[in-house]
């Protein structure tokens, strides 16, 4: 019932909880694959696991606009608003 893309995540037979150890594991295999291949992430719904450099920006950016709200005394702050 997976696409193949999800398919190739999971390891265990449908309804069985799988934990962080596969989660990392099949992190670590897009980045070897990666890595061996020479090629970036891939963007969009064939996408790999590994986390881009935009995606550690924007990370960054919450968590620039975390600090920023405590700063204030707590209040919303739009995570834009801290660049």
């Amino acid at each position: 019932m997976l696409s193949p893309h999800a398919r190739a995540y999971a390891h265990l037979p449908g309804g069985h909880q799988e934990a962080w150890a596969d989660a990392f594991a099949n992190i670590c295999r897009d980045v070897y694959r990666a890595v061996v291949d020479g090629a970036a992430p891939a963007d969009g719904p064939g996408a790999s696991a590994m986390a881009t450099f935009e995606d550690g920006y924007r990370a960054a950016c919450v968590v620039d606009a975390v600090l920023h709200s405590h700063r204030q005394g707590g209040v919303w702050t739009d995570v834009r608003s801290t660049r």
